[in-house]
């Protein structure tokens, strides 16, 4: 590490400070990254906005500028801080980098008024790291403010049969309507899926390397709903959808891969992934982000319970329906994450939703 630049906003003073230390650590740093750590001091009672602020919107769109998001989240010393790390390839680059994206329309007509309505007062710090020292610090982003993920070490149902404790619905529609009704309830023991209004259901805990096993049914019409694994950043897609691999429970394509945000692969990607000339597989919007499943007819009948069991075993994931392997995919981008469920117009029952380890 080298030069250090400290910069407080709290007095609107800005300095600059150059630690005889740090500079004389010779020619190796100056072939490292610029790493900037900012913490905020925050607004009492702000902080849960703010998180969501940055998740939902400013960490989204400092990825579309091109801005490396090295990690973020809630400080855990204190209740009113919060931190972003961010690196650049120099001085010169953060420098450009920031006043275009704070320049910007897209921040300054955006979130930037509800961000700064939450903070009191912000420091700045800039060093330079060297390729190890970076690789020591937290690769949080897209994960603050979750917990660690668990490895099931034994057969633990996800829903009680009683209330949705340990669940935690994002529901958009109640932002502007919080006395919208509620879109997931439990009725004679099941997990109820109402279908709107529209959203997710998360589970509080974050998993990996797990044995997934899920029954339910269309107790009317068919429809959509879905089963989402390694889930991270809120409405990261169409302002809806988090950041996940969507296992499909739609009527008649129960076992599908849909991309949010992130990306898996199977084998025969050009026949299984429809995509028009000149779209790419990816999981962002205009990307071909269906992957079909392996089988037609393995859904029971509507009404009937059916059984879909998801294994998540590093970067691969598998899906069975009622004992038919209907996807297996490989090299996904994420790892661990929440597990959701889907809001997304139909009504859904769920009468067991059970985690465990892998066979």
């Amino acid at each position: 590490m080298s030069a250090l630049v400290i910069r407080s906003s709290a007095i609107g003073l800005a300095f600059l400070a150059v630690s005889p230390f740090l500079a004389a650590q010779g020619s190796q740093v100056q072939t490292g990254r610029i790493v900037e750590i900012r913490s905020y001091n925050l607004k009492p009672g702000t902080r849960d906005t703010f998180h969501q602020l940055a998740e939902r919107d400013a960490i989204p769109m400092l990825k579309r500028w091109k801005i490396d998001v090295v990690a973020y989240g809630p400080s855990l010393h204190d209740a009113n801080s919060y931190f972003l790390i961010r690196s650049f390839d120099s001085i010169e680059d953060r420098q450009r980098s920031e006043d275009a994206f704070y320049g910007s329309d897209e921040w300054i007509k955006g979130p930037r008024q509800a961000v700064l309505a939450c903070i009191e007062s912000y420091t700045t710090v800039v060093m330079r790291l060297d390729a190890e020292a970076r690789r020591g610090l937290p690769n949080t982003a897209g994960q603050a403010g979750q917990p660690q993920a668990v490895v099931p070490d034994r057969v633990t149902p996800l829903f009680n049969g009683r209330d949705l404790t340990g669940w935690k619905a994002d529901v958009p529609a109640k932002d502007t309507n919080p006395n919208a009704p509620d879109s997931f309830i439990v009725r004679n023991g099941l997990l109820v899926s109402l279908g709107e209004p529209r959203g997710h259901l998360l589970t509080e805990g974050s998993y990996r390397d797990y044995r997934l096993e899920v029954e339910y049914r269309f107790p009317g019409k068919g429809g959509n709903c879905g089963v989402l694994v390694h889930a991270s950043r809120l409405r990261a897609l169409s302002e809806m959808f988090p950041q996940s691999i969507e296992v499909q429970m739609a009527h008649e394509n129960a076992g599908d891969f849909w991309c949010i945000e992130e990306n898996i692969q199977v084998p025969d990607m050009e026949k299984r992934r429809p995509r028009k000339e000149g779209q790419k597989f990816g999981g962002s919007s205009g990307d071909a982000r269906r992957i079909l499943n392996l089988t037609d007819g393995s859904e029971k009948p509507l009404g009937e319970w059916n059984t879909m069991v998801i294994e998540a075993r590093g970067r691969t994931v598998k899906v069975w329906v009622n004992g038919d392997l209907v996807n297996d995919g490989f090299d996904s981008t994420a790892d661990h994450g929440k597990i959701a469920l889907q809001a997304e117009g139909t009504e859904v029952e769920f009468r067991r939703v059970d985690i465990g380890p892998l066979k």
